[in-house]
């Protein structure tokens, strides 16, 4: 190493080295290279929605969001942890991603005119929301499953 390259040797000491150092490590791969997980992801999403004029002064809109995460990859598995059984006879398998399901997001809005005039109008909506799935939780079981 020369001083410029190593945290660890003085740039005054002319490149002599003061200090040794070690690294340990432990990888499955037969290389010895870091099993860095290799995961991807999509999420197809469709959102459809209609306004009906129920009358003059009162409207009705709905719709839904249909989401669908799914994960392209197959995870490494850990065969030490698929062969134990947790409580209930519960076995865990980190090689295998979470199946695909589809995420419904129903919804409603109204929009009444009190007098029909536009000056007074109640407007309000409800509905059933998700956000994307925490992806990060997915990678670190296919990342950090002991492998």
């Amino acid at each position: 190493y020369a001083a410029a390259n190593n945290p660890y040797i003085s740039a005054s000491l002319s490149g002599t080295q003061t200090a040794t150092i070690r690294r340990h490590g432990f990888s499955s791969k037969k290389d010895g290279a870091f099993p860095f997980a290799k995961i991807s992801a999509v999420e197809l999403s469709v959102f459809l929605q209609d306004i009906w004029q129920i009358k003059n002064n009162f409207t009705l809109a709905y719709g839904v969001r249909v989401d669908v995460p799914t994960f392209e990859n197959k995870f490494s598995t850990n065969d030490s942890l698929k062969a134990l059984t947790f409580r209930d006879g519960k076995k865990i398998d980190v090689g295998q991603a979470p199946a695909t399901q589809a995420i419904f997001s129903p919804r409603l809005g109204i929009n009444w005119d009190v007098k029909n005039d536009k000056k007074t109008q109640i407007r309000g909506g409800l509905g059933l929301f998700a956000g994307p799935p925490p992806f990060v939780l997915i990678s670190n079981q296919a990342g950090n499953n002991g492998v």
